[in-house]
């Protein structure tokens, strides 16, 4: 099998973590904007 799928599916777990708890701070947000997007 491909590692990159499960690498994949681990980065889209830890992606929408981040979204929910980390976008919602700016300061983090601001951090991580290749995550979060770049609305403020």
């Amino acid at each position: 099998s491909d590692g990159r799928n499960d690498a994949a599916k681990a980065f889209d777990l830890i992606s929408s973590t981040v979204k929910k708890g980390c976008c919602s701070h700016p300061a983090c947000a601001g951090n991580n904007q290749h995550i979060c997007g770049r609305r403020r």
